[in-house]
């Protein structure tokens, strides 16, 4: 598929193992400065509630300015804000406040990075190697941040604090993205419509879990979201399975649509 997927590819998946470390260590680290479970949830939200202020807004600034130049600053950005955070917890300064504040800030830089890097792959590969490109990332996506990463945060966590950010720093730092662009209109922001819904549930869910641990237990917010999914999934049961069954429309284009709209209008 070609040299430049490859590199979108190992970007994304080193992307996606320092998100993963982060996933197990954030939490651990601040559980470790404060018994509140306010405060715990407040580090999640914080670091999605920049989908929430700047999502649109890192759409259009994809759609108008080189999207490998802003990926790379990003991550830089990034790099940057653990960097620090890994040099207050070796010097022993840090804080719950200071902890926050690098949950939104690198947050706010994660917009931009995943905004216009989700419109890269379109750009890379031939329609017809979308499926198998996209298989590719998701499958990165989930073996690296979801399965892989988090144990892997949790144990660095046990051998030091700075430990896990210390290797995402480095998973950062290494994800420069080198590829050909092809700019197409309004993809940034299309796709920056779609990560603000995600995102603004997760923000909305978070603080949610937070107020219901303060005030039922910390048990409480799993039983919710277990009774939660239920009700969603008999809600969408229906719709999802009326999409499953529907048949594929045929693939025509404009040159295809016009013999017929000409003999439409011949008497």
């Amino acid at each position: 598929m070609g040299r430049d997927f490859r590199w979108l590819l190992a970007s994304s998946w080193t992307s996606n193992i320092g998100d993963g470390v982060a996933l197990a260590a954030a939490p651990l680290l601040i559980a470790s400065m404060t018994s509140s479970p306010i405060l715990v949830a407040a580090g999640a939200i914080l670091q999605f509630l920049p989908w929430l202020l700047f999502g649109l807004h890192a759409g259009a600034i994809a759609d108008r300015f080189d999207r490998r130049r802003l990926v790379m600053f990003a991550n830089a950005a990034r790099a940057v804000v653990l960097a620090a955070l890994c040099i207050f917890l070796i010097t022993g300064v840090a804080n719950i406040w200071i902890v926050l504040a690098v949950a939104f800030l690198y947050g706010t830089a994660e917009v931009f990075v995943d905004t216009a890097g989700s419109t890269l792959l379109p750009m890379l590969v031939k329609p017809a190697d979308l499926g198998i490109g996209n298989a590719r990332l998701q499958a990165g996506y989930l073996v690296a941040n979801q399965f892989a990463g988090p144990p892997l945060g949790a144990f660095l966590f046990a051998a030091g604090t700075a430990w896990p950010f210390l290797l995402e720093v480095v998973c950062v730092s290494s994800t420069t993205v080198r590829q050909r662009l092809v700019p197409a209109e309004l993809q940034g922001r299309v796709a920056s419509v779609n990560m603000v819904g995600v995102f603004g549930g997760m923000v909305v869910g978070q603080a949610l879990g937070g107020v219901i641990a303060q005030v039922w237990g910390l048990t409480a917010p799993w039983w919710f979201a277990f009774v939660g999914a239920a009700l969603t999934l008999l809600l969408v049961w229906k719709p999802i399975s009326q999409i499953v069954s529907a048949k594929p429309i045929a693939d025509t284009g404009p040159e295809d649509a016009e013999p017929a709209s000409q003999s439409a209008n011949e008497p």
